[in-house]
């Protein structure tokens, strides 16, 4: 039997906001994207997002690349999907 890819997730990346525009959350997300992978084997990062946090959807999707794979209907608590 095949085992599916090794893959890390990222749960939270937060900035505070009088330090955002530095590049930050981005050094932060390519450094742990190499050690998810060096350390775990990881073929891939997931997360989830707010689908109204534009500043985050511009980091993963522009900046990183990261495509969405799916959307979760009423992911948060608010229901508000990811």
């Amino acid at each position: 039997d095949a085992k599916p890819p090794s893959h890390g997730h990222i749960t939270s990346l937060a900035v505070l906001r009088t330090h955002r525009k530095r590049g930050i959350a981005t050094a932060l997300m390519r450094r742990s994207q190499v050690e998810m992978h060096e350390v775990f084997g990881a073929e891939y990062v997931s997360l989830h997002v707010r689908k109204s946090n534009r500043a985050a959807f511009h980091l993963y999707n522009e900046t990183l690349r990261y495509e969405i794979s799916d959307i979760e209907r009423g992911y948060y608590a608010d229901g508000e999907d990811a």
